[in-house]
């Protein structure tokens, strides 16, 4: 009898369980259809010249308000490819290029982030590199060179099985700024390097 008397308030407390965890699991719905309606109408309302730094929002809305950004989010920010370019131009824009990082004010470091950038935008790649490697520069003709550089991305990228591959950057000319952007990049998606001809006729071959 004793069993059974406890069995209506055992199901009662159940009951309010489940209650509780749906009341939860609502507002935990609400709260990210709202965020996500929030974002998207905050960033039709940006600026068209401030849309581009919305990755690194949390560094450039310090900037925006003469702030000092976090230096370690800056430092973070920077060492990431897919980032780093927006951090320079962002701090550059704000006359802050020393809180960048020194060791990253190369054009190695730069041509990394561009092709970064450049793979994800390639419908012929279409995700950011897990590994990226600088190889070695290569002279064309005078004030005219190439960047070479080794990428590869994990399963279940469709070219993952082919381990590293090559991509080139190329700048027409030496200018003091790391960070100017590159006149040319482009990857035939295979792991064998090109010769410095077939470089040329490719750059050929774009630019007619």
């Amino acid at each position: 009898m004793l069993t059974l008397s406890l069995m209506p308030d055992l199901g009662s407390k159940i009951e309010l369980i489940q209650l509780v965890f749906g009341i939860i699991l609502l507002s935990s719905i609400f709260i990210f259809i709202f965020r996500l309606i929030y974002d998207r109408i905050r960033i039709l309302n940006l600026p068209k010249d401030e849309i581009k730094f919305e990755s690194i929002r949390l560094i450039y809305h310090k900037l925006k308000k003469n702030k000092p950004p976090n230096l370690k989010r800056v430092f973070r920010y920077a060492h990431d490819i897919e980032k780093r370019i927006l951090v320079y131009k962002a701090l550059k824009q704000f006359n802050l290029i020393d809180l960048f990082p020194k060791e990253l004010l190369t054009r190695e470091k730069a041509a990394e982030s561009f092709l970064a950038n450049w793979l994800y935008d390639n419908e012929e790649y279409d995700i950011y590199p897990n590994d990226v490697k600088f190889c070695k520069k290569l002279e064309l003709e005078k004030n005219v060179f190439i960047m070479v550089f080794q990428f590869k991305s994990k399963e279940p990228h469709f070219l993952a099985d082919k381990g590293w591959i090559y991509g080139y950057v190329v700048y027409d000319s030496l200018t003091n700024d790391p960070y100017s952007s590159p006149n040319f990049i482009m990857s035939d998606f295979d792991n064998h390097i090109s010769t410095l001809e077939e470089l040329k006729s490719k750059l050929i071959l774009n630019e007619g």
